[in-house]
């Protein structure tokens, strides 16, 4: 995949969350989204009754010894 074609693909999914109603107290579509997104992705996910979604993704081959890494954001 080229660097192009990488932002545009992000550009998208970015496109694609803006177009997802969510205030505060009100994130159960966001929410399904991502969990969809994992889903599709064929990665590990939790989802808790406040509708914190968790995404996990496995380490590059090679690198599964590496120090793991967060990003945590707000979905409203």
């Amino acid at each position: 995949m080229t660097e192009k074609s990488n932002t545009d693909r992000v550009f998208s999914i970015f496109r694609e969350l803006n177009r997802i109603p969510r205030p505060s107290h009100h994130e159960e579509r966001i929410a399904d989204y991502l969990c969809l997104f994992a889903e599709r992705l064929h990665l590990e996910y939790e989802r808790d009754k406040e509708n914190c979604v968790v995404i996990r993704k496995p380490a590059t081959p090679g690198h599964e010894t590496a120090t793991g890494t967060a990003s945590a954001s707000p979905a409203d």
